[in-house]
């Protein structure tokens, strides 16, 4: 994983040494090149990268005034020399850095330069003349940054870790965050990690500090409105979503190190891989991206294996297939919790590392995945609730009747009745049912083996109440749909993903998180997303020609469904756990969890008794977040 490092009063006082010793924390030994510098008596900037990728040296950028260390990926370098010309400033080399095209930015529009950068970036600026420092996360979120304050001075790392480590960082545990990370529960706590010192960037926001003032942290990302129809015909959007695409696919793509797309059956990636083939058409060959997937057995409910080989087979490419059976079901969680930043786990760890080796095996250094299409091309059964509170009753009939068959009253009203009562309302409905709330439609239960004291803290539970305040022109379909980019949960599933690439050589990018496909996406209104049992209509509809028709046509069913391994790997790290936890557990010392609950909870999921993947998954979650803990209690 790539490291950056800020170093600023108190801090900064340690030796080049120890600087050193911090920036390379997330590596092994001799594995990484390191660049820094002393901009001042009492500032030190340095970043770290591994020995596979561009040199640290190129991650580093100064021109006397402002100091750049960055982990960064710029795109669309034409667009940002137009506007460097426009401002006054020379445009940037063909060769530049991802660190010298931040340093441009900042030297024609200093702190406002984010606003010009569309590219996969966290970075760190340093003002000599104003002695003062900026920080800054791109929209998505998937390269990290964390600061504390120490003393009067201040520490920002890419790493959590490391700004922990730092000297003079208060230890301490944030016994929520904690809680919310290992019940995998509706993360409210955006700016908030495991250590009470330490507080995270989120995506989309930058830090500003000056001497004598508190760092101060700000969203500088707009999240668009979504649904709201620009009046274009379908046919034409579908035409300019084929070319948004293909543009981010190109800009992400790098043919000299290999750029490979971990590919499967959906709409998604299929669709990655189509647009980039098209528009990079002739510079290899077939097509120039490569592709990585599972292959799961006959009638397996993950199995997509001919959808991928049709995908693959229109572009003049081979499908290159890793045995579902290759992904370990578990491995020693202890170990793999040393690698990890935070105590926060994705269930499918292992399963992303064996798309990064096939990556690997691919020679290729950059993979490229599908995520965002989601959010962008499909919507949940929310939209119901926008029908029934707009009264078109004619429409929600039949958008109902297509997706659940019959009314059912009590279904009604939790999925389009219960999000449109105010939170009065919702009160007065508990007193009437003597004090007992309504369950929240969307949110996750809390676990019943976290601890009575969390389980009736109102602190606690209230935090678990995501906001869904709708802005002027907002359904809740649209609220829904930009949750994405308000939460903290999906960038550090998003962050997580990344830092299991970088660990086998691989550099992550996300073309349709682009943010021109995220503002063109905000002008569609939301028949193009979900309309009967069809989703993701124009998305499909934007890869005829490129893509066979049975890949973009309507499905019957769900396919891709990876819930043999999800048993495989869920009986495996529960047995583990099971195992080792008999004896005690920190997070039942610190007051988190109950120790007994959980292990008749993991019982019972291991007998057979209780079959709640969801639950499982919880369970889950506390195991590795109780493995994180052991890191730091020996």
């Amino acid at each position: 994983m790539s490291s950056l490092v800020a170093l600023v009063g108190p801090p900064a006082e340690q030796g080049d040494a120890e600087v050193r010793a911090l920036l390379t924390r997330p590596f092994r030994a001799d594995s990484a090149t390191v660049a820094m510098v002393r901009v001042a008596d009492d500032a030190v900037l340095g970043v770290a990268a591994p020995d596979w990728d561009e040199g640290a040296a190129r991650r580093l950028a100064t021109d006397g005034r402002y100091t750049v260390v960055a982990h960064a990926a710029i795109y669309y370098r034409a667009t940002l020399n137009r506007a460097l010309v426009a401002a006054g400033h020379a445009p940037c080399p063909v060769d530049a850095s991802g660190a010298d095209a931040i340093l441009a930015a900042v030297q024609a529009w200093r702190w406002e330069c984010v606003q010009h950068l569309e590219g996969e970036f966290s970075c760190i600026v340093w003002d000599a003349h104003e002695h003062s420092l900026f920080a800054a996360r791109d929209h998505a979120g998937g390269r990290t940054l964390y600061f504390t304050r120490i003393g009067d001075g201040l520490a920002v790392s890419s790493s959590l870790r490391t700004v922990a480590a730092v000297p003079g960082c208060t230890p301490g545990w944030n016994l929520t965050a904690l809680a919310e990370d290992a019940a995998d529960i509706d993360l409210t706590c955006g700016s908030e990690t495991a250590f009470s010192a330490v507080d995270r960037i989120p995506g989309g926001h930058a830090l500003t500090w000056h001497p004598g003032a508190p760092p101060r942290v700000a969203r500088w990302w707009e999240i668009p409105i979504f649904e709201q129809d620009s009046g274009v015909p379908f046919d034409e959007a579908a035409e300019e979503l084929r070319r948004l695409i293909a543009d981010a696919v190109a800009e992400r793509c790098d043919l000299a190190r290999g750029s490979a797309v971990m590919l499967s059956g959906g709409y998604d990636s299929t669709a990655i891989f189509a647009a980039g083939s098209w528009r990079l058409a002739g510079t290899s060959g077939p097509s120039a991206l490569r592709t990585v997937s599972f292959s799961h057995p006959i009638d397996d409910p993950g199995r997509e294996d001919e959808l991928v080989a049709v995908t693959t087979e229109r572009w003049g490419r081979t499908p290159f297939f890793i045995p579902e059976s290759r992904v370990p079901a578990n491995e020693p969680s202890l170990e793999r919790a040393r690698m990890r930043d935070e105590p926060f786990y994705h269930t499918y760890e292992l399963w992303n590392r064996e798309l990064a080796r096939g990556c690997r095996a691919q020679d290729a250094r950059i993979g490229l995945n599908g995520n965002g299409g989601d959010y962008w091309f499909s919507t949940s059964p929310i939209f119901l609730a926008d029908l029934f509170r707009q009264g078109h009753w004619g429409e929600f009939r039949r958008e109902w009747r297509s997706l659940w068959g019959p009314l059912s009253w009590y279904r009604v009203f939790k999925v389009a009745v219960q999000p449109n009562l105010s939170p009065r309302l919702l009160s007065l409905l508990a007193l009437l049912r003597g004090g007992r709330p309504i369950a929240e439609a969307y949110a996750r239960k809390v676990p019943p083996w976290l601890s009575d004291t969390l389980q009736q803290s109102e602190h606690f539970l209230a935090r678990r109440r995501v906001p869904r305040d709708r802005r002027p022109g907002e359904g809740h379909s649209s609220v829904e749909r930009t949750w994405f980019l308000r939460t903290v949960f999906t960038e550090r599933v998003n962050a997580l993903v990344f830092s299991i690439c970088q660990g086998e050589g691989v550099e992550l990018r996300t073309p349709l998180l682009d943010s021109r496909i995220v503002r063109f996406a905000a002008t569609r209104p939301r028949w193009e997303s979900n309309s009967g049992r069809e989703n993701k209509r124009l998305l499909r509809a934007s890869m005829r020609g490129l893509l066979p028709d049975e890949v973009v046509g309507p499905r019957t069913r769900r396919t891709g469904v990876p819930s043999t391994y999800l048993d495989r790997t869920l009986d495996a790290s529960l047995q583990e756990a099971r195992e080792q936890f008999a004896g005690g557990m920190v997070l039942a010392e610190l007051g988190v969890v109950d120790h007994g609950k959980l292990l008749a909870d993991i019982d019972s999921f291991i007998s057979g008794h209780m079959n709640d993947r969801e639950r499982a998954a919880a369970l889950l979650a506390a195991a590795q977040s109780e493995w994180w803990l052991r890191t730091y209690h020996g």
